[in-house]
């Protein structure tokens, strides 16, 4: 969001400034400080009543997205203005399109003086505006197919460019017929029409007479044919020695290009060129990203495995990557069993929000896993013993981790009973939800994460625990929002697991991770304990 080259606003349902990025901050000429947490009506009153409000909230209430083009005078701009509902409130893309105004505006004087050269020359200068914001091939495409070409003084062409399959794709304008979009949409990387051919061989091609073009490849013979075009010229769109496609301009009658012509047809595709590979180029910076965050997710979840299930207990655990950030980062959910046969629950999060903290949530987990299972000590000694190995073996990190054992003495075992006895290190306290419905938090002053001091005291608590009970240990994505602190959280996650009693230990899961579908601005883990019969 930061890097997008448009300027970025999200607005809550109740019409609040949740997001701005950068671009947002300098056409507002205000911080985020500033804004975030304003009721957008009152941050800019001057937008109450107009087509801008209007837009807003048709979107808002119909779940349509919207487009808006506007001029703001407070801030002296015109803005396209794309406007995308969901459920959770408003995303609003604003473009400036203040110089695209001041070229139409160019185009319309042209248009008076009737100076065909000034008017071209003025549709290019806007033509070549619009490139500069397209943010696809197919922005690109339409722009050149569909006004661009007009502009040359042409009757119609294409636009040549690397199609997925390796071929060849052409989007192809609707005057050339159906047919010749139908036949040559996607062709061959070897096809011996002279579009790939241009742009293969990076030359500029120019077929003025049917004659020359059928010298150049009989497979022309259709092309004329199914165009109703006789003169071509074909521009490669090369960038740096980087192939990426060729322009194709024609013409209903033959056409001989002139050095003047083929200067603009020539400025133009070098246009058309850079356009083309900053969208590339960005394009691949994303399946880059995306791949990397797909890599950070697979790992992280093929660490997050099964987890034990011991006679009379039963745990489910969940994990949902944030779903603003499209990253993954540190969170994680354990259980397993020590060398007693003790169950061990574990819930944490690793600071960061990347590829590395996924990587480092790895080696914590395993250590934690070893240490508790060669100790087999209460949670306080095993967090200890952890920190301390952390510092040794040189793991950078900071982590909040929430430790619980589930014991069972002779006499609790013939009662029916289970002892839950954990250690917090700066983690988010559990929530017991008993069997007659009654939720608490067990909110125990925490001791300091892992990675300052591996030497602080660390602490056990304990709660006995009943037959359909369940115990609900979190990661703070849970409970955290923007705006909200987080004494309010816990107290909507424990009136809510409260509303919830009567469900098993997947079933709480699943609804927790319903409430907040949408909303979450942090990975999410969860791991529900529930006691069965002893």
């Amino acid at each position: 969001m930061e890097t997008l080259p448009a300027a970025l606003v999200r607005l809550d349902r109740d019409w609040t400034i949740a997001y701005v990025n950068a671009n947002a901050e300098k056409i507002y000429g205000r911080t985020r400080e500033q804004l975030v947490g304003m009721d957008v009506w009152e941050a800019f009153p001057e937008a109450r009543g107009t087509v801008i409000e209007q837009s807003y909230r048709r979107a808002m209430d119909t779940g349509e997205p919207g487009t808006l083009e506007v001029y703001f005078q407070p801030l002296d701009a015109h803005f396209d203005v794309r406007i995308w509902p969901d459920t959770a409130g408003l995303t609003l893309f604003f473009h400036d399109v203040n110089d695209r105004v001041r070229a139409q505006q160019a185009l319309d004087a042209a248009l008076r003086e009737k100076d065909a050269t000034a008017r071209q020359l003025a549709h290019l200068n806007a033509i070549a505006l619009e490139l500069t914001a397209a943010e696809t091939v197919d922005d690109l495409e339409q722009i050149v197919v569909g006004r661009g070409l007009s502009v040359l003084g042409s009757d119609g062409g294409a636009v040549v460019t690397r199609d997925d399959s390796g071929g060849w794709r052409m989007t192809i304008s609707a005057a050339l017929g159906a047919v010749s979009q139908s036949e040559y949409g996607v062709v061959p990387y070897d096809t011996p029409l002279p579009g790939p051919w241009a742009a293969r061989n990076d030359r500029v091609l120019l077929l003025p007479t049917q004659a020359s073009g059928l010298a150049f490849h009989p497979a022309m013979a259709r092309a004329y044919e199914n165009t109703g075009r006789s003169g071509w010229a074909f521009l490669p769109l090369t960038v740096r020695d980087r192939r990426l496609g060729c322009l194709a301009v024609s013409w209903t009658d033959e056409h001989v290009v002139g050095a003047e012509e083929l200067e603009l047809l020539e400025g133009f595709a070098a246009q058309c060129a850079q356009t083309l590979d900053r969208i590339r180029g960005r394009e691949a910076q994303q399946a880059m990203a995306a791949r990397a965050v797909a890599m950070s997710e697979t790992l992280q979840r093929s660490l997050l495995s099964a987890p034990a299930q011991p006679l009379g207990l039963a745990v489910a655990v969940r994990y949902r990557p944030a779903i603003q950030e499209a990253q993954v980062g540190g969170d994680w959910y354990d259980s397993f069993l020590t060398s007693t046969g003790t169950l061990s629950l574990v819930v944490g999060d690793i600071t960061g929000h990347d590829q590395q903290a996924a990587a480092v949530m790895g080696q914590v987990r395993n250590l934690l896993r070893g240490v508790a299972y060669v100790l087999a000590e209460p949670p306080a000694a095993v967090l200890s013993a952890l920190d301390r190995a952390l510092l040794d073996l040189e793991v950078r990190t900071y982590a909040t981790v929430l430790l619980a054992n589930v014991e069972q003495a002779e006499e609790q075992a013939a009662a029916g009973l289970r002892m839950l006895r954990w250690s917090n290190a700066g983690h988010p306290p559990p929530v017991l939800l008993r069997a007659d419905g009654t939720a608490t938090l067990l909110d125990t002053t925490p001791n300091r994460m892992l990675g300052i001091d591996p030497g602080v005291r660390r602490d056990d608590h304990e709660v006995v625990l009943e037959r359909g009970d369940l115990v609900l240990l979190y990661t703070d994505g849970l409970i955290e929002r923007r705006g909200i602190d987080l004494d309010e959280g816990l107290e909507w996650l424990t009136a809510t697991v409260a509303a919830l009693a009567g469900r098993d230990h997947e079933q709480l899961c699943d609804a927790l991770l319903d409430q907040v579908a949408g909303r979450t601005e942090d990975d999410v883990a969860l791991l529900v304990l529930r006691v069965g019969q002893a």
